[in-house]
């Protein structure tokens, strides 16, 4: 029955299922304390400090305090079913149920990551106050602030390969269909979140190479980069001549989101 404590029962499905769902509640654990050490011993001191703006705190550290409510409630749900040893299957998928329209706002923190990380290796070259401070903070952690930043994107994705696990070791039934719909969703979550992060990327790209080739006008809102093509076009200079009479002009090409550009 989809309410029977798992460890009423016998199988090797059931101890298979157990240890999913003991790696879920470890590591989830282990992440929400990294997401404590990344607010209180990196983002905190930085903000106190002064030393960055508030933009540029924002695009380092994004929404981190909001991941981190976020996450310890997914926690608090998970532990509840170890403390009470209800039906993990039903638990997890109520929690993921109740906290995957949250977990959206994994979107903005990982469309920012890149440009977060761009910054922070900028400023801690012009900044050596604020290269001072987290080089102490990474000295308390063990840990670089590279690496605690780049964990919410880790999670996002070790979420649905644990899913998975869990739906692969169950029997078709009202447990494994809770733990499918709880794996549909939190994958529609990462693929709204990779959509994010592909359009921040574009739309970097394209500014970028709005910058390089004096090109404002390739900047326009609800645009992005989807590819683009180096060429190096050749003219031959009449019917006999050399390789040194050749003329090259390099062309662009842009497909984006909006239209398709080419530019000399």
């Amino acid at each position: 029955p989809l309410g029977a404590p798992l460890d009423s029962m016998a199988t090797g499905e059931d101890v298979g299922v157990s240890k999913v769902f003991a790696e879920l509640l470890s590591t989830e654990k282990t992440y929400v304390d990294d997401l404590r050490v990344l607010c209180d011993s990196f983002l905190a001191p930085v903000r106190s400090s002064g030393l960055i703006t508030k933009e540029q705190e924002t695009t380092i550290f994004s929404n981190c305090q909001t991941l981190q409510r976020i996450n310890e409630e997914l926690l608090r749900a998970l532990e509840l079913s170890e403390a009470e040893n209800a039906d993990h299957c039903e638990c997890t998928a109520a929690a993921f149920a109740t906290l995957s329209p949250y977990l959206r706002a994994y979107s903005t923190y990982c469309a920012n990551f890149v440009q977060a990380t761009e910054l922070l290796e900028f400023l801690r070259h012009r900044n050596q106050a604020l290269d001072a401070l987290l080089k102490g903070a990474e000295a308390e952690a063990g840990q670089t602030t590279g690496s605690m930043l780049i964990k919410p994107v880790q999670r996002l994705c070790k979420y649905p390969l644990l899913l998975r696990d869990l739906v692969a070791k169950l029997p078709d039934g009202p447990q494994r269909e809770a733990i499918s719909h709880a794996l549909d969703d939190i994958r529609t979550v990462a693929e709204q979140v990779n959509e994010r992060v592909r359009d921040a990327e574009g739309r970097a790209r394209l500014l970028a190479l709005a910058e390089m080739l004096d090109r404002q006008d390739l900047v326009v809102p609800a645009r992005s980069l989807l590819s683009e093509v180096d060429l190096e076009a050749s003219r031959m200079h009449g019917m006999h001549a050399s390789m040194s009479g050749k003329s090259s002009t390099r062309v662009f090409s842009f497909l984006c989101r909006s239209s398709s550009l080419s530019t000399r």
